[in-house]
């Protein structure tokens, strides 16, 4: 998939970038948050929430006074309540979390879709540097060029072992 647009800022649900039309079941629709959540010593998780669409899962009072409020001195159907007094909060379900990986980003893809995109402990120089030269410019802070940093470290590291260990196995004597 094509990445048409990084997401940046979407650390929590308050900052969650929000779907509004997402499929609940077969027949009901509702709203989904998705957002990265970050902690140390652990790295990215993907989270997401859906909100509850079933009808009358949290009705809470309007604020009007009776279902009626007063535009220039006449009293009308107060719009949000629609005359009963209750308005429908959302209510969200609980928040569904992926596994940690070491580095994540947001985007969306050509369908309008909320995708994620990853590197993890055992990715090569070339995932990093890919994964640099296409998200490297929508980093947010030096959070996430310290993490490359370290990757780009433990690839070098591994690589030296690899390489260091196919030495010691061509110059060994059979047995």
């Amino acid at each position: 998939m094509a990445v048409i647009e990084v997401l940046v800022g979407h650390t929590s649900p308050e900052t969650a970038h929000v779907t509004i039309d997402y499929p609940y079941g077969f027949r009901l629709r509702c709203q989904r948050r998705e957002w990265l959540e970050y902690k140390p010593k652990k790295g990215y998780r993907f989270v997401t929430q859906t909100s509850n669409p079933k009808p009358g899962a949290c009705w809470v009072p309007c604020g009007c006074t009776g279902g009626y409020v007063e535009v220039q001195g006449v009293q009308t159907v107060c719009v949000a309540c629609h005359g009963n007094g209750l308005v429908e909060k959302h209510v969200w379900n609980a928040p569904k979390a992926s596994v940690y990986v070491a580095l994540a980003v947001l985007y969306l893809d050509e369908a309008n879709h909320v995708q994620w995109d990853t590197l993890h402990i055992y990715a090569t120089e070339r995932d990093i540097d890919a994964f640099e030269a296409q998200y490297g410019p929508d980093f947010e802070g030096e959070r996430e060029r310290q993490i490359l940093a370290w990757l780009r470290a433990v690839a070098q590291e591994c690589e030296a072992r690899k390489a260091k260990m196919a030495r010691t196995a061509s110059t060994a004597p059979l047995t």
